[in-house]
């Protein structure tokens, strides 16, 4: 009624709030379920529904006293006019599970919001039955536009790639959509402003139709123009490195802790006979051996053995001692 008293009540009704279809008449929510707030709600909504003698549909939640679970219904609450009294009939539907499920997916979009948020990448998702993709807002945030962008045709996407990495990353799209399903691909992005961004750019088929063809594309895509930036100054430096070395008149390698070749210049080539081992990633040794059975080394006499560990323990060294051999 008016004040939220049970005028009668199902064994259902009964069965959640611990008592007997008799006992609910002339009590209130209150006698049964000890959470305030909760209690104040049901009468609140119930007097709307009477004065505006509308039918609702609403999502209530009930935490039991005994054991202080908290069970979750849709009430369907339609008023009923009695002379001199108003009244409103709640159907309730158990949608507990449904409700505990639905709180899951929300905390698990949370977890995930959050980790994106914070590696910094942005989400793409392909409908490519109506060749439409969806990002995030931290995928714009990369590709150097607003929200407006959110949705598009994959076009849009293609055309926002470096002319000269363009035909690479299509090829990848389509060896994703008629091959086994994976995408992945490194290329830069052209903003509007003139600048370039380079991202790795990955994806899978995740659902396809009953004849095998792909329905829907979803992936990542991070910004790694930092960690191309250093390559790309790691490379020239390499170079600059190289190029100084061929000038240097003598003989001149460097060979990295594990006792393998890095650089070596012409020079020093010339001096170890264009020994064919004389690559990067060769180790010392086996330039070395090589050596040693080609004939080059004059001190080898006898003992090649003896004389190649003593060879291989002063090369070792790193107090800077000048070593020397006779080749021939």
């Amino acid at each position: 009624d008016w004040n939220g008293r049970f005028l009668l009540g199902n064994r259902a009704l009964a069965k959640l709030y611990g008592t007997t279809p008799e006992a609910l008449v002339g009590q209130d929510d209150s006698a049964f379920n000890t959470n305030a707030e909760q209690v104040a709600f049901y009468l609140q909504n119930a007097r709307e529904v009477m004065s505006q003698n509308q039918t609702q549909v609403v999502l209530e939640a009930s935490t039991n006293a005994a054991t202080g679970e908290t069970a979750y219904f849709q009430s369907i609450k339609v008023p009923l006019t009695t002379p001199g009294q108003k009244q409103v009939l709640v159907i309730a539907n158990d949608v507990t599970e449904l409700q505990r499920t639905q709180q899951k997916l929300e905390a698990s979009e949370r977890r995930l919001r959050y980790v994106l948020e914070a590696t910094g990448e942005g989400i793409w998702d392909w409908d490519v039955a109506s060749d439409v993709v969806t990002h995030n807002r931290r995928w714009c945030e990369i590709a150097g536009l607003n929200d407006d962008f959110l949705q598009h045709p994959l076009a849009a996407f293609i055309d926002l790639l470096h002319e000269d990495d363009k035909p690479a990353v299509v090829d990848r799209v389509q060896a994703c959509l008629s091959g086994d399903g994976r995408y992945e691909s490194e290329h830069r992005l052209r903003l509007s402003d003139g600048r370039e961004v380079w991202v790795h750019d990955r994806g899978a088929v995740v659902e396809r139709d009953a004849q095998g063809q792909p329905l829907r594309v979803v992936g990542s895509v991070v910004d790694i123009s930092a960690r191309k930036a250093s390559e790309l100054a790691a490379q020239r430096a390499n170079q600059l490195l190289r190029e100084a070395v061929d000038h240097v008149a003598m003989g001149f390698s460097m060979y990295d802790e594990q006792d393998r070749l890095y650089l070596c210049n012409e020079a020093y080539k010339r001096i170890y006979q264009h020994n064919p081992l004389l690559v990067p990633g060769s180790s010392f040794e086996r330039i070395v051996r090589y050596g040693v059975e080609q004939g080059h080394y004059l001190a080898v006499q006898s003992g090649e053995e003896a004389w190649v560990q003593q060879r291989l323990a002063q090369h070792r060294r790193a107090d800077g001692e000048l070593l020397e051999q006779q080749l021939r």
